[in-house]
């Protein structure tokens, strides 16, 4: 791989690997550490892969998969906690951190199986087609559609009914 062509893929996707890293490690340190061997393997690769975008997710994910086998520990993270520490990299969808609709969702998106997760935010997080996500998570593109329209509409519904009682109390305050 040229220089050049490795500088402009590391620029481009390492903060979103990170941020996917994250979700997997719980931790920004380990997901740094997972990044970071994913684009050693990219350089050490004789040719460029000829789909960059989902080879690097899922070099990335199966990193992450091997460092908690190796740990033998799986660590959950608490969000209230995670959102406590700052991160080196600027992440657009987290330029409006203190936007109350958006950490609605990813309280929302907890509720949801840890697949639905992977896959919703490989899509709208990492902006991977079905194909591409199949390819990272070894699910059917079946199983991918389904899980985003079932995780999608189980948000819709989880926001709604959070947005119903947070209209009742508001009225129930004000009278």
């Amino acid at each position: 791989m040229e220089a050049d062509d490795f500088a402009t893929s590391l620029k481009t996707y390492e903060g979103k690997l990170i941020a996917y890293a994250s979700t997997f490690l719980g931790d920004v340190e380990r997901a740094k550490d997972a990044v970071q061997d994913t684009f050693l393997k990219l350089w050490n690769q004789p040719n460029r892969p000829s789909s960059l975008k989902p080879w690097l997710y899922t070099t990335c994910r199966n990193r992450c998969i091997d460092i908690l086998r190796k740990e033998r520990r799986t660590i959950f993270v608490d969000h209230q906690e995670l959102e406590a520490h700052e991160s080196q990299f600027p992440r657009p969808d987290l330029s409006a951190a203190g936007n109350d609709n958006y950490r609605n969702l990813l309280r929302l998106l907890e509720c949801l199986s840890k697949n639905q997760q992977e896959v919703i935010r490989l899509r709208f997080d990492a902006d991977l087609s079905y194909r591409e996500i199949s390819a990272v998570t070894g699910l059917s593109e079946g199983n991918v559609g389904f899980l985003l329209h079932t995780g999608l509409k189980k948000l819709k519904l989880l926001a709604s009914n959070t947005e119903t009682a947070t209209h009742r109390t508001t009225n129930s305050t004000s009278e």
